[in-house]
């Protein structure tokens, strides 16, 4: 089976700083407007935005392995279940 693309290590990386960053400027711009965009700009409020969409990305991969497990093992129970009987 292949796996999905979300357990790639490439996504992992680059997915979880552009989502923070694209987070962070909507933060921006709901609070602001374009011309004090440069104004409030903060690096270490990125950097915080980018840290919780690593977490969010992290534990929804990992909720989402955990899931596929229990499925296959599951499924595997119910087959088994099915066909010694």
């Amino acid at each position: 089976m292949n796996k999905l693309f979300i357990h790639q290590a490439l996504f992992r990386i680059l997915s979880a700083p552009v989502l923070g960053v694209m987070v962070y400027l909507l933060i921006l711009l709901i609070n602001n407007n374009f011309s004090e965009l440069e104004n409030t700009f903060s690096s270490a409020e990125v950097y915080v935005c980018i840290g919780l969409a690593f977490i969010s990305l992290e534990s929804m991969r990992l909720t989402l392995a955990v899931t596929e497990k229990m499925a296959q093992y599951t499924f595997y129970q119910t087959d088994e279940l099915l066909f010694n009987w």
